[in-house]
Protein backbone atom coordinates (compact mmCIF):
# COMPACT_ATOMS: atom_id res chain seq x y z
CA UNK A 1 0.00 0.00 0.00
CA UNK A 2 1.37 3.39 -0.99
CA UNK A 3 0.70 6.38 1.25
CA UNK A 4 -0.42 9.51 -0.60
CA UNK A 5 -0.83 13.05 0.67
CA UNK A 6 -4.44 14.24 0.86
CA UNK A 7 -4.63 17.45 -1.14
CA UNK A 8 -8.38 18.08 -1.05
CA UNK A 9 -11.24 17.23 1.27
CA UNK A 10 -14.89 16.94 0.31
CA UNK A 11 -17.21 19.46 1.91
CA UNK A 12 -19.03 17.73 4.80
CA UNK A 13 -22.76 17.19 4.58
CA UNK A 14 -23.25 18.66 8.05
CA UNK A 15 -22.59 22.17 9.45
CA UNK A 16 -18.91 22.85 10.07
CA UNK A 17 -17.71 24.46 13.30
CA UNK A 18 -17.47 27.94 11.75
CA UNK A 19 -21.08 27.69 10.49
CA UNK A 20 -22.34 26.61 13.91
CA UNK A 21 -20.53 29.45 15.66
CA UNK A 22 -21.99 31.91 13.16
CA UNK A 23 -25.51 30.48 13.59
CA UNK A 24 -25.92 28.45 16.82
CA UNK A 25 -29.59 27.88 15.93
CA UNK A 26 -28.43 25.25 13.41
CA UNK A 27 -27.97 22.87 16.33
CA UNK A 28 -31.69 23.02 17.01
CA UNK A 29 -32.63 21.81 13.53
CA UNK A 30 -32.15 18.13 14.31
CA UNK A 31 -33.57 15.50 11.91
CA UNK A 32 -36.27 13.42 13.60
CA UNK A 33 -34.35 10.19 12.99
CA UNK A 34 -31.43 11.55 15.02
CA UNK A 35 -33.65 12.17 18.05
CA UNK A 36 -34.11 8.43 18.51
CA UNK A 37 -30.37 7.76 18.52
CA UNK A 38 -28.90 8.16 22.01
CA UNK A 39 -25.33 8.24 20.70
CA UNK A 40 -26.09 11.06 18.27
CA UNK A 41 -27.95 13.10 20.89
CA UNK A 42 -25.06 12.69 23.35
CA UNK A 43 -22.59 13.86 20.72
CA UNK A 44 -24.78 16.84 19.88
CA UNK A 45 -25.05 17.77 23.53
CA UNK A 46 -21.26 17.85 23.71
CA UNK A 47 -21.12 19.93 20.52
CA UNK A 48 -23.49 22.50 22.00
CA UNK A 49 -21.40 22.90 25.13
CA UNK A 50 -18.17 23.13 23.17
CA UNK A 51 -19.56 25.68 20.75
CA UNK A 52 -20.77 27.83 23.65
CA UNK A 53 -17.30 27.76 25.18
CA UNK A 54 -15.62 28.57 21.90
CA UNK A 55 -17.87 31.29 20.59
CA UNK A 56 -15.11 33.87 20.86
CA UNK A 57 -12.34 34.05 18.33
CA UNK A 58 -9.94 34.76 21.18
CA UNK A 59 -11.44 32.19 23.56
CA UNK A 60 -13.78 32.09 26.50
CA UNK A 61 -13.23 31.27 30.15
CA UNK A 62 -15.74 29.16 32.08
CA UNK A 63 -19.33 28.25 31.28
CA UNK A 64 -22.60 27.15 32.88
CA UNK A 65 -26.27 27.28 31.96
CA UNK A 66 -26.96 30.37 34.13
CA UNK A 67 -23.70 32.31 34.06
CA UNK A 68 -22.13 32.94 30.66
CA UNK A 69 -18.43 32.47 29.97
CA UNK A 70 -16.12 35.45 30.04
CA UNK A 71 -15.39 36.11 26.38
CA UNK A 72 -11.81 37.23 25.96
CA UNK A 73 -11.25 40.32 23.84
CA UNK A 74 -8.43 42.53 25.09
CA UNK A 75 -5.79 41.96 27.74
CA UNK A 76 -7.74 43.63 30.53
CA UNK A 77 -4.91 44.99 32.68
CA UNK A 78 -3.13 48.23 33.41
CA UNK A 79 -0.89 49.93 35.93
CA UNK A 80 -0.12 53.32 37.43
CA UNK A 81 3.31 54.32 38.68
CA UNK A 82 6.90 54.05 37.53
CA UNK A 83 6.09 51.12 35.19
CA UNK A 84 3.61 53.19 33.20
CA UNK A 85 5.03 54.47 29.93
CA UNK A 86 1.59 55.87 29.11
CA UNK A 87 -1.19 56.35 31.64
CA UNK A 88 -3.81 53.64 31.08
CA UNK A 89 -7.22 54.58 29.73
CA UNK A 90 -9.86 52.69 31.67
CA UNK A 91 -13.52 53.00 30.78
CA UNK A 92 -15.81 54.47 33.41
CA UNK A 93 -18.79 52.43 34.57
CA UNK A 94 -21.08 54.89 32.74
CA UNK A 95 -19.15 54.66 29.45
CA UNK A 96 -19.07 50.88 29.60
CA UNK A 97 -22.79 50.53 30.29
CA UNK A 98 -23.70 52.72 27.33
CA UNK A 99 -21.45 50.68 25.03
CA UNK A 100 -22.91 47.40 26.30
CA UNK A 101 -26.48 48.69 26.21
CA UNK A 102 -26.24 49.97 22.63
CA UNK A 103 -24.50 46.86 21.26
CA UNK A 104 -26.81 44.44 23.09
CA UNK A 105 -29.84 46.22 21.65
CA UNK A 106 -28.57 46.52 18.06
CA UNK A 107 -27.04 43.03 17.87
CA UNK A 108 -29.39 40.99 20.04
CA UNK A 109 -32.51 43.00 20.74
CA UNK A 110 -31.90 43.21 24.49
CA UNK A 111 -33.32 46.25 26.25
CA UNK A 112 -31.00 46.90 29.16
CA UNK A 113 -31.75 49.28 31.98
CA UNK A 114 -30.04 50.08 35.26
CA UNK A 115 -33.33 50.58 37.06
CA UNK A 116 -33.95 47.98 39.76
CA UNK A 117 -31.07 45.84 38.49
CA UNK A 118 -30.91 42.62 40.55
CA UNK A 119 -28.57 42.18 43.49
CA UNK A 120 -26.96 38.78 43.77
CA UNK A 121 -26.77 38.03 47.48
CA UNK A 122 -24.54 35.65 49.41
CA UNK A 123 -22.07 35.16 46.58
CA UNK A 124 -18.30 34.86 46.78
CA UNK A 125 -16.43 37.86 45.42
CA UNK A 126 -12.78 37.66 44.37
CA UNK A 127 -10.25 39.28 46.68
CA UNK A 128 -7.78 41.26 44.56
CA UNK A 129 -4.28 42.71 44.96
CA UNK A 130 -3.26 46.00 43.41
CA UNK A 131 0.27 46.17 44.81
CA UNK A 132 3.06 43.87 43.64
CA UNK A 133 3.06 40.71 45.72
CA UNK A 134 6.41 39.48 47.09
CA UNK A 135 5.33 35.96 46.24
CA UNK A 136 2.30 34.25 44.75
CA UNK A 137 -0.45 34.09 47.35
CA UNK A 138 -3.46 31.82 47.32
CA UNK A 139 -6.50 33.30 45.60
CA UNK A 140 -9.16 34.21 48.14
CA UNK A 141 -12.82 35.09 48.02
CA UNK A 142 -15.11 36.86 50.45
CA UNK A 143 -18.85 36.38 50.83
CA UNK A 144 -20.93 39.40 49.93
CA UNK A 145 -23.49 40.84 47.53
CA UNK A 146 -23.02 41.84 43.91
CA UNK A 147 -25.13 44.71 42.62
CA UNK A 148 -25.32 44.02 38.90
CA UNK A 149 -24.85 46.91 36.49
CA UNK A 150 -28.00 46.42 34.44
CA UNK A 151 -30.54 43.95 33.10
CA UNK A 152 -33.30 43.19 30.67
CA UNK A 153 -36.25 42.72 33.07
CA UNK A 154 -38.46 40.97 30.49
CA UNK A 155 -35.85 38.39 29.49
CA UNK A 156 -34.36 38.16 33.01
CA UNK A 157 -30.82 38.73 31.74
CA UNK A 158 -28.42 40.66 34.01
CA UNK A 159 -25.00 42.06 33.15
CA UNK A 160 -21.95 42.91 35.21
CA UNK A 161 -19.03 45.00 33.95
CA UNK A 162 -15.82 44.41 35.91
CA UNK A 163 -14.07 47.76 36.00
CA UNK A 164 -10.86 49.18 37.39
CA UNK A 165 -12.98 50.51 40.27
CA UNK A 166 -14.29 47.02 41.05
CA UNK A 167 -10.76 45.61 41.25
CA UNK A 168 -9.86 48.44 43.62
CA UNK A 169 -12.97 47.98 45.74
CA UNK A 170 -12.38 44.22 46.09
CA UNK A 171 -8.72 44.52 47.08
CA UNK A 172 -7.24 42.87 50.13
CA UNK A 173 -7.81 45.20 53.08
CA UNK A 174 -4.46 44.32 54.62
CA UNK A 175 -2.12 43.64 51.71
CA UNK A 176 1.00 43.82 53.85
CA UNK A 177 2.93 45.58 51.11
CA UNK A 178 2.62 49.05 49.60
CA UNK A 179 4.41 50.55 46.63
CA UNK A 180 4.35 53.41 44.14
CA UNK A 181 2.98 51.01 41.53
CA UNK A 182 -0.68 49.98 41.35
CA UNK A 183 -1.59 47.12 39.03
CA UNK A 184 -5.13 46.18 38.01
CA UNK A 185 -5.68 42.63 36.70
CA UNK A 186 -9.21 43.21 35.40
CA UNK A 187 -9.60 40.26 33.03
CA UNK A 188 -8.31 37.86 35.68
CA UNK A 189 -10.75 39.32 38.22
CA UNK A 190 -13.67 38.89 35.80
CA UNK A 191 -12.75 35.24 35.19
CA UNK A 192 -12.51 34.58 38.92
CA UNK A 193 -15.88 36.23 39.49
CA UNK A 194 -17.45 34.11 36.74
CA UNK A 195 -16.06 30.89 38.20
CA UNK A 196 -17.49 31.86 41.58
CA UNK A 197 -20.93 32.81 40.28
CA UNK A 198 -21.34 29.69 38.14
CA UNK A 199 -21.30 27.65 41.35
CA UNK A 200 -24.49 29.45 42.41
CA UNK A 201 -27.93 29.31 40.83
CA UNK A 202 -28.94 32.91 40.15
CA UNK A 203 -32.51 33.47 39.03
CA UNK A 204 -31.29 35.61 36.15
CA UNK A 205 -28.98 34.68 33.31
CA UNK A 206 -25.76 36.61 34.02
CA UNK A 207 -23.24 37.97 31.53
CA UNK A 208 -19.88 39.22 32.77
CA UNK A 209 -17.82 41.72 30.79
CA UNK A 210 -14.54 43.43 31.65
CA UNK A 211 -12.53 46.53 30.75
CA UNK A 212 -10.36 45.29 27.87
CA UNK A 213 -7.60 47.91 28.10
CA UNK A 214 -4.04 46.57 27.97
CA UNK A 215 -0.88 48.55 27.19
CA UNK A 216 0.73 45.57 25.48
CA UNK A 217 -2.17 45.35 23.01
CA UNK A 218 -1.65 48.97 21.95
CA UNK A 219 2.09 49.53 22.15
CA UNK A 220 2.56 49.72 18.38
CA UNK A 221 -0.23 52.29 18.04
CA UNK A 222 1.18 54.32 20.94
CA UNK A 223 4.58 54.35 19.20
CA UNK A 224 3.08 55.53 15.91
CA UNK A 225 1.37 58.46 17.60
CA UNK A 226 4.50 59.38 19.53
CA UNK A 227 6.67 59.37 16.39
CA UNK A 228 4.16 61.66 14.69
CA UNK A 229 4.68 64.29 17.39
CA UNK A 230 8.44 63.92 17.88
CA UNK A 231 10.44 66.90 16.61
CA UNK A 232 7.57 69.36 16.93
CA UNK A 233 8.34 72.66 18.58
CA UNK A 234 6.70 73.67 21.82
CA UNK A 235 4.85 71.56 24.34
CA UNK A 236 3.09 68.88 22.34
CA UNK A 237 2.65 66.45 25.25
CA UNK A 238 -0.98 67.35 25.99
CA UNK A 239 -2.07 66.97 22.36
CA UNK A 240 -0.18 63.68 21.99
CA UNK A 241 -1.67 62.29 25.20
CA UNK A 242 -5.16 63.23 24.09
CA UNK A 243 -4.71 61.43 20.77
CA UNK A 244 -3.32 58.36 22.53
CA UNK A 245 -6.30 58.34 24.90
CA UNK A 246 -8.73 58.63 21.99
CA UNK A 247 -7.05 55.68 20.30
CA UNK A 248 -7.08 53.59 23.49
CA UNK A 249 -10.74 54.33 24.12
CA UNK A 250 -11.72 53.39 20.55
CA UNK A 251 -9.84 50.09 20.87
CA UNK A 252 -11.51 49.35 24.22
CA UNK A 253 -14.93 50.13 22.77
CA UNK A 254 -14.43 47.70 19.88
CA UNK A 255 -13.18 44.94 22.20
CA UNK A 256 -16.08 45.46 24.59
CA UNK A 257 -18.54 45.32 21.69
CA UNK A 258 -16.95 42.02 20.65
CA UNK A 259 -17.51 40.66 24.18
CA UNK A 260 -21.18 41.67 23.94
CA UNK A 261 -21.64 40.03 20.53
CA UNK A 262 -20.14 36.78 21.82
CA UNK A 263 -22.51 36.93 24.79
CA UNK A 264 -25.49 37.41 22.48
CA UNK A 265 -24.35 34.44 20.37
CA UNK A 266 -24.06 32.38 23.56
CA UNK A 267 -27.60 33.35 24.57
CA UNK A 268 -28.85 32.24 21.17
CA UNK A 269 -26.97 28.97 21.45
CA UNK A 270 -28.55 28.39 24.87
CA UNK A 271 -32.02 29.10 23.47
CA UNK A 272 -32.48 32.07 25.81
CA UNK A 273 -33.22 34.51 22.97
Amino acid sequence: MKVKTVTRYKNPGYPAKEEILADPQLLKRIPSRWEKNAYVMTALGLTVSLSACGASAEGAQGASDRVAPVFIHGGGSGAYGCVSVVSPYFLSEEEAFEIIRAEAESYGGLILTQEVAPELKNVKLPVTHIYPEPEKTKEKTVKGSLQTDGWDPKKKIAIEFVSKSDVGNWKETEEGVYATVESYAIQDTAVRLQKSLEKTSPEEIVGIFYDPYDYGDLIDEYDKIQKKYEGREGNYWAAMSEEQNDMARAASEENLKAQVRDFIDWLKGQGVI
